[in-house]
């Protein structure tokens, strides 16, 4: 009674909504800037069962806005590392850590021990994925996404009736035409905000009290001070929606990465020391590249078009950013839009190059 108490006093809460909260079991995908306070809030309201399911470890450049973590955790499994803050903040719940990526093989089971999930994920294989689980499990699928200063919180499936993600995106963009956070930056706040209201539209379910966000979007702006709500109608999206697909093929990422050339850092320094004749290009910002660098040519992503005629076509060309993400968009377009076909893709980017290659080279 001393933990919840201003849980009981709240008339829309009181005892019985602090029971269904203990009862109540959530599973959180993905253990990042969304993750960590949907997580926080979560445990801290005593929520009794905690899933959370996360394949990568914490980095530095987490730090800046996945709270749950510290200093001392970077390179640990994130999944673990909150379960054990976590475990800390409220040793009375149960918490269980999932060091797997989830996917069209695992996802059923894993959700079956839940009553709702919570979708912290930044890629669109998994939000189609959570979506079409959500549907054939019969389970409310509440979703957030960030970027830059905006952030968007919707509830999907929480009746039968209610509208899907696919209502909201029936088809899903151009593999790569979405800048990500790596990419583009987020105002390290903002999955604060967003994070917080997914989980209070959680534990509005759980206690069946207040006005959930079913098929409705909120898109916040955090720099503007904008704010606005659209609703989703159902279009009939749910009825063609009955097994588990190949998510990566359906967002077009197999045939992207098929088509792109690659090279590891360990074929990379072999061409240094053999002097195989190339083009280095790096793609990350002029921050990052004062930072550290490998001695290639900075062409900025952002800027990219100002530095098409120093893009050598006769020459093998390599495009690297910080872990490989920003430098595939790069080759995408540079592929699709201006027939360049001498680019190869740094797999890990300049990070991998300094845990592998040149451990004098900072990381960050």
């Amino acid at each position: 009674m001393s933990r919840y108490a201003r849980h009981l006093s709240l008339k829309e809460i009181g005892p019985a909504g602090q029971q269904k909260i203990a009862e109540g079991r959530v599973l959180v995908i993905g253990a990042g800037g969304l993750g960590c306070p949907v997580l926080q809030y979560l445990a801290a309201a005593g929520v009794g069962r905690i899933g959370i399911v996360d394949n990568d470890v914490v980095s530095i450049s987490n730090l800046q806005r996945q709270v749950v973590f510290r200093e001392s955790d970077v390179g640990k499994n994130k999944a673990e590392a909150a379960k054990s803050h976590l475990m800390a903040l409220n040793s009375t719940i149960e918490l269980v850590a999932y060091q797997e990526k989830i996917t069209a093989a695992n996802a059923l089971d894993i959700v079956s021990g839940f009553d709702l999930v919570i979708d912290c994920t930044d890629n669109f294989p998994t939000r189609y994925l959570m979506n079409d689980v959500c549907l054939l499990a019969d389970k409310p699928y509440i979703y957030g996404a960030i970027h830059r200063f905006e952030g968007q919180v919707a509830v999907f499936n929480l009746t039968k009736e209610s509208a899907n993600y696919r209502d909201l995106y029936p088809t899903p963009p151009a593999a790569g035409s979405v800048p990500t956070c790596e990419q583009e930056g987020v105002l390290g706040v903002l999955p604060g905000l967003i994070g917080t209201m997914q989980a209070i539209e959680a534990l509005k379910i759980i206690t069946q009290s207040g006005e959930v966000l079913d098929s409705a979007l909120v898109m916040l702006g955090a720099w503007d001070n904008t704010r606005q709500r659209m609703v989703i109608k159902p279009k009939g999206t749910r009825a063609k929606v009955s097994k588990l697909i190949d998510y990566e093929a359906f967002c077009g990422i197999k045939n992207y990465q098929e088509n792109m050339k690659e090279i590891t850092v360990q074929e990379l320094d072999s061409w240094k020391k053999n002097g195989v004749s190339f083009q280095l290009i790096d793609v990350r910002e002029a921050h990052e590249y004062e930072t550290v660098n490998m001695g290639g040519e900075l062409m900025p992503m952002s800027q990219l078009q100002e530095y098409l005629d120093l893009i050598d076509k006769d020459r093998q060309v390599v495009v690297h950013c910080h872990h490989g993400g920003r430098s595939a968009s790069v080759i995408q377009a540079l592929q699709s839009r201006y027939g360049f076909d001498n680019l190869y893709n740094l797999i890990g980017g300049i990070h991998a190059w300094a845990e592998e290659i040149d451990p004098n080279l900072p990381t960050y």
